[in-house]
């Protein structure tokens, strides 16, 4: 219910600070990353955007200090997220174009596709159908070309041990007809 909800997320929220300040002391730039990403997602489902915003730009920071694209790309979609929530569509749109542009010069097909998907739900919410459609067809296409890849990659590892075990038979067979 949501009494409970609320005490769990405030019980997170005092947590994570604990271990923001035990980060900040150790100068841990991965640890204050993840507990700012964790405070922005806590304080959106709060619908709290002001410090939602704030913390996901304290991470944003972080991960283009130490070039951290993937990082980048995470944060970038929860700003997007918390802007479109406050119905501010045209800087959403520009958050997610640089998270697209970011996954698809740096080739991360996975983040790629979840861009996609964020891309589907703002024009949801701008009540745009037909992109929302064009770019879940998008989303739903990079994902089977990542998991077409990944099976061939299975595959492939697959054949290497089979052969390495032919070989290893082939040569025990002959050591012991000798």
């Amino acid at each position: 219910n949501k009494a409970t909800r609320h005490e769990y997320q405030e019980a997170a929220i005092s947590n994570t600070m604990l271990a923001l300040h035990n980060f900040s002391r150790y100068n841990d730039s991965l640890g204050l990353r993840i507990c700012f990403d964790h405070l922005a997602k806590i304080y959106h489902a709060q619908k709290k955007y002001p410090q939602a915003k704030w913390f996901i730009l304290q991470s944003n920071g972080i991960s283009r200090a130490f070039n951290d694209n993937p990082g980048i790309v995470e944060s970038l979609l929860e700003l997007a997220s918390i802007k479109a929530d406050i119905k501010d569509y045209t800087l959403a749109m520009r958050d997610l174009n640089e998270a697209l542009t970011i996954s698809s010069k740096k080739h991360y097909p996975q983040l790629e596709s979840l861009v996609q998907l964020n891309y589907a739900m703002l024009y949801d919410h701008m009540k745009n159908y037909s992109k929302a459609d064009l770019a879940m067809k998008r989303h739903v296409a990079i994902d089977d070309s990542v998991k077409k890849a990944e099976e061939a990659v299975m595959l492939a590892k697959q054949r290497t041990t089979d052969s390495l075990l032919a070989a290893q038979k082939k040569s025990y067979l002959i050591s012991s007809r000798r």
